[in-house]
């Protein structure tokens, strides 16, 4: 495949693209020079107009001068006469105005208008096209005109080379498409413009200022004037004092409700009143009180005794428990005996307590032994020794009492005085769970 030549490409792009907008711009061209002899008619016409207009406005013409009288003789300098009255206001334009049916308008300084006819016509019909001219000299390159409207897409043409990734390019700003028609009109508008205010212009300007005549006579004392246009506003004055204050403004209505606001930090831990004794008196709301066992919180102020709709119970009262059991000492284990739950007995060298009420022969499922006698020892190593003296000793000495206290403590007091304390407590809760 044949490489593609880039810079032929490149000339037959613009070579297309000059041709293109040649003949894109060919009928703006025709009506902007269309445009171009309409104005300069226009500005021949305007000014031929404006030139009679202000021809035909009369000029303030100088009163004629008295014949000289004779000079007399100096008098005495007399008092300065009062002035005399102003004399009549001169009549100049102050304003001219081409209005939209092309009607020249002027206004003078007295108030009064002149309509002075129309200045500028309507457009004429379009001319016969005139004979193709001679090719004229190449014009200097114009200004790029707007983009066109995308064409037709054509047919893909080769893949060419990738290029070297280049710098990204700031973005434009956005065009705003303009077609003939609008661009004709927006450059008419402009040369009219241009050319009217010129004219009009210079047509004020030509107009001769009215000169100073001679004071006149003084005349009859004349009608009262038409009231003259109204002045421009004054510059604000300084503020004035304040008023008094006006009657309140009725409310406004209600607006709309507002977004929730975002959760507050929580508050420290609230505390319940200190609890009081109730008493027959009024009671404020958040009182606590206690009545009959149970504990209360006053929903409001109220002098009604709880329990009561004004109360709340904080605490109620718990039901009354069963008489707690106690330990009971019998002595020695008899069978014709009646037993109740945790009484103690003795029996063979053992120690036993009752598990429950009439519980039955002893040992037996009833009684759970507390202490238990031990075993006897091994005989003890047979040394026949010298018989001693023989001395008879004192008797040991026998219980005197036994008790037990509500901690479980088992005490043995001896004939003696001497005292032996057993600690059953452990023996106690194992009884009372079975």
């Amino acid at each position: 495949m044949k490489p593609l030549d880039h810079e032929k490409l490149a000339a037959a792009l613009v070579d297309g693209a000059r041709q293109y907008i040649d003949k894109a711009m060919a009928p703006l061209m025709e009506r902007l020079a269309d445009a171009e002899q309409r104005a300069e008619a226009a500005e021949a016409t305007i000014a031929n107009m404006v030139a009679k207009a202000v021809a035909d406005i009369p000029l303030p013409q100088n009163g004629a001068d008295g014949a000289p009288g004779r000079d007399g003789v100096d008098g005495i300098a007399g008092e300065r006469g009062a002035d005399g009255m102003p004399g009549a206001q001169g009549r100049g334009i102050a304003k001219l105005i081409i209005k939209s049916d092309g009607h020249l308008v002027a206004t003078f300084t007295d108030g009064t208008t002149d309509d002075v006819g129309v200045v500028v016509g309507r457009d004429g019909a379009d001319g016969k096209d005139g004979a193709p001219g001679e090719k004229g000299a190449d014009g200097k390159d114009g200004r790029d005109g707007a983009d066109g409207a995308q064409g037709e897409r054509g047919a893909d043409g080769a893949p060419g080379r990738d290029g070297e990734v280049g710098q990204s390019g700031r973005d434009g700003v956005d065009g705003k498409s303009v077609d003939a028609d609008e661009l004709a009109e927006m450059v008419k508008s402009e040369v009219e413009k241009a050319s009217i205010a010129d004219l009009v212009q210079r047509a004020i300007d030509a107009i001769p200022r009215p000169r100073d005549g001679k004071d006149g006579e003084r005349g009859e004392k004349g009608e009262p004037g038409a009231d003259g246009a109204n002045g421009r506003d004054g510059a604000d004055g300084a503020p004035g004092e304040r008023g008094a204050d006006g009657l309140p403004g009725r409310d406004g209505i209600d607006g709309a409700p507002g977004r929730d606001g975002a959760n507050g930090k929580d508050g420290r831990d609230g505390k319940l009143p200190i609890v009081k004794a109730w008493i027959d008196t009024v009671h404020r709301e958040g009182d606590v009180v206690t009545h009959e066992g149970v504990t209360y919180q006053a929903n409001r102020d109220t002098g009604k005794a709880p329990p009561h709709a004004d109360w709340i119970c904080l605490a109620a009262r718990g039901e009354d428990g069963k008489p707690a059991e106690q330990i009971e000492v019998r002595g020695t284990f008899s069978p014709d005996a009646e037993y109740g739950r945790l009484n103690i007995v003795a029996l063979n060298g053992s120690a036993f307590i009752s598990r429950k009420a009439d519980p039955g022969p002893c040992p037996g499922d009833g009684w759970q032994v507390i202490a238990m006698r031990g075993k006897e020892g091994k005989p003890g190593q047979s040394i026949k020794g010298d018989p001693g003296p023989s001395v008879k000793g004192d008797p040991g000495p026998a219980i005197r009492s036994m008790s037990v206290d509500d901690q479980g403590l088992l005490a043995l007091v001896n004939a003696d005085g001497s005292k032996i304390e057993c600690d059953l407590y452990p023996v106690l809760v194992k009884v009372q769970g079975s």
